[in-house]
C-alpha cells in the first residue's frame, strides 16, 4: 500500500486528492475532506498511545534485575 510522508494510505488519498488544487499542498476544504484527515489523525493518535503503552511495559520490564 503506498503511503504519504504523512504516512496517509491510498485510500485516505484517493478521498483527498480532488480536493487538491494547483501546486504544493493546497486544500479546497469540503466536510468530507476535514473528516477523514481527522479520522486519520485519530487513528494517528491511538497508535501513538498504543506505542507509549508498549514502550512503558517494555522499559518495566528492563528496570527489574
Amino acid at each position: 500500500m503506498a503511503r504519504t510522508a504523512a504516512r496517509l494510505s491510498t485510500e485516505v488519498i484517493r478521498a483527498v486528492l480532488p480536493c487538491v488544487r494547483g501546486e504544493g499542498v493546497r486544500f479546497a476544504w469540503c466536510e468530507e475532506i476535514r473528516s477523514v484527515l481527522d479520522g486519520e489523525r485519530a487513528a494517528m493518535d491511538a497508535r501513538i498511545e498504543g506505542l507509549r503503552h508498549s514502550r512503558a511495559a517494555l522499559a518495566g520490564y528492563l528496570e527489574q534485575p
